[in-house]
């Protein structure tokens, strides 16, 4: 999928219009069109308005993998709550993880065997 095709799916999702989307983002109904087409990219300053408004990361929107430190990888093709779920989790303190995991009601053996909580 291209960054165009996220586009598009992105807007589609949010049910506005090209026209709309190039007037949140100060750009034209035109360069919106070209973008999904995939005649031409948004500069850097565009795609952190997109990821604002479709509450995305650039990483998404790039179809970018995120690596973990284990062999485990989180792809572009997990839902969007998935991913940043999983951002904040990497984070976060060692502390708050703990805490996390406290409040989920999980046994600190079943962490450290899983090697949820790296030290």
């Amino acid at each position: 999928m291209t960054i165009g095709d996220r586009i598009k799916e992105l807007r589609e999702e949010k049910q506005i219009t090209q026209a709309e989307l190039a007037e949140m983002i100060g750009m034209t109904q035109d360069s919106i069109s070209l973008w999904e087409k995939g005649r031409r990219i948004p500069n850097t300053p565009y795609l952190i308005s997109l990821c604002k408004i479709f509450n995305v990361t650039t990483d998404y929107l790039l179809g970018r993998e995120i690596e973990n430190n284990d062999t485990a990888t989180a792809t572009s093709k997990q839902p969007r709550d998935e991913l940043l779920l999983l951002q904040a989790y990497r984070a976060m303190s060692q502390g708050k993880k703990k805490a996390l995991f406290n409040m989920l009601d999980l046994d600190e053996d079943v962490i450290q065997q899983k090697k949820i909580i790296n030290n």
